[in-house]
């Protein structure tokens, strides 16, 4: 016999994350070594990077630059350009908590993980300095996955951005598995096919609006279940854990999806803690 808790209710996120501002946010992450942040003001930011071990060769970098964010087929874009003009464009995700500043490089094929490093500005996160400020889930197991020709879509490692997109003419009710570390708060999705290079991917395919999300804990066989809507929205967003119970593993079920402008599979980017 177990012991079984159920909690069905709705969660909405009201939040419209396209009028979330960057403006008066500082967003940092600390090391042992090292700490590094990006704070934004209306026209400006600045980028602060400082060690904490005696180096009679280092300095301190400070850096100030121009910038604007742009949304192209709803993906946002920081340009930005410093007092020499030498104009910069890379792909940013954010929210009121995290901004995910991703790697520049374009030598990689598109369908290749695109990595990103996380900033915080510790609303949802006590960060102590060598904590890490997002864990990706780890034995993920899937009820499915599309592949074409050699490539197989699905999630990647802790820090990048990789679509896994469910075989929707196998697969009726898709859903994914995973574990994570217990006193875990909150799941941080990527929802939709995000792509640096072909932003127009994510209105194309289709993104997950309703899911119902399975809450275990491996060693109590305790559960509770929530359904959630998400936003139809490529920045990170929450699905927050219960309290009323120690959670190490997820199930993830995709119920319904916003329908994509030209295909009907519907693909999740990243899921990370």
């Amino acid at each position: 016999m177990y012991k079984k808790i159920i909690f069905v209710f709705l969660t909405v996120f009201t939040t419209n994350v396209y009028g979330q501002s960057l403006i008066g946010k500082t967003f940092f992450s600390s090391g042992p070594e090292i700490e590094e942040s990006y704070s934004f003001t209306e026209e400006r930011f600045t980028y602060n990077f400082d060690v904490f071990f005696s180096d009679p060769n280092f300095k301190q970098k400070i850096d100030s630059y121009f910038y604007e964010i742009k949304y192209e087929d709803k993906i946002p874009y920081i340009y930005y350009w410093n007092e020499e003009n030498k104009k910069e464009k890379n792909l940013i995700l954010f929210n009121d908590d995290y901004i995910f500043i991703f790697d520049s490089d374009k030598t990689n094929n598109f369908l290749e993980p695109i990595n990103f490093y996380a900033l915080c500005t510790g609303k949802y996160t006590t960060n102590a300095k060598g904590d890490t400020i997002i864990n990706g889930v780890y034995n993920r197991k899937y009820s499915s996955t599309l592949k074409e020709k050699d490539y197989e879509y699905c999630l990647d490692d802790e820090n990048s951005i990789s679509p896994w997109v469910p075989d929707l003419k196998k697969d009726k009710n898709p859903n994914i598995t995973f574990n994570i570390i217990l006193g875990a708060r909150k799941i941080i999705l990527v929802n939709g096919f995000v792509n640096r290079d072909k932003p127009y991917l994510f209105e194309q395919n289709a993104r997950v609006k309703n899911v119902e999300v399975i809450f275990r804990n491996s060693e109590t066989k305790e559960i509770s279940v929530k359904q959630v809507v998400l936003e139809d929205t490529p920045n990170p967003q929450y699905i927050f854990i219960p309290e009323n119970i120690k959670v190490d593993e997820i199930e993830i079920r995709i119920v319904d999806s916003y329908k994509g402008s030209k295909y009907d599979d519907v693909a999740i980017s990243y899921i990370g803690y």
